[in-house]
């Protein structure tokens, strides 16, 4: 699932169409179109849309940390990144907000985004190369035979 989620941030052009973009690479398009259309629908929608996204990222990665001891802190590092991303994101939602005030919170986002993408690329190495001998935390054994 990481691979999926970090992959296409790093094949430029594989996963999108000439004018659009994928990751960090679609905050350049974001960017560009704000003076023009910062308070209309598309920005509302991109905004809430990832948004959304990295708020659910941010979910899944302390999901892990209660899942994996050894993974623990840099999972509970990445919920945060996401968690931090997607209150930029929400911020960005709204349509009243000067073009000025939204590119500068793009820009901060857009290399946000591009750490925790790197970040999670890494974990995901972390999280494949001790896979067989992993110790699932106590509770995260208890919550799958309750649930099981």
């Amino acid at each position: 699932m990481l691979v999926g989620a970090t992959e296409p941030s790093s094949s430029t052009g594989c996963y999108s169409r000439k004018d659009y973009g994928i990751g960090p690479a679609a905050y350049a398009n974001w960017k560009g179109a704000v003076k023009e259309h910062g308070s209309g629908h598309g920005n509302w929608w991109n905004a809430t849309v990832w948004w959304e996204c990295r708020n659910m990222a941010s979910g899944y990665f302390a999901e892990i940390s209660s899942m994996y001891d050894d993974l623990r802190e840099s999972a509970c590092e990445l919920s945060t990144a996401y968690a931090d991303i997607a209150g930029i994101l929400g911020k960005l939602r709204d349509k009243e907000m000067d073009a000025g005030n939204k590119t500068e919170l793009l820009q901060q986002v857009e290399m946000m985004e591009q750490e925790a993408i790197e970040a999670a690329a890494a974990f995901a190495g972390l999280l494949r190369s001790g896979e067989e001998a992993r110790q699932i935390a106590p509770q995260a054994k208890e919550n799958k035979r309750s649930q099981g």
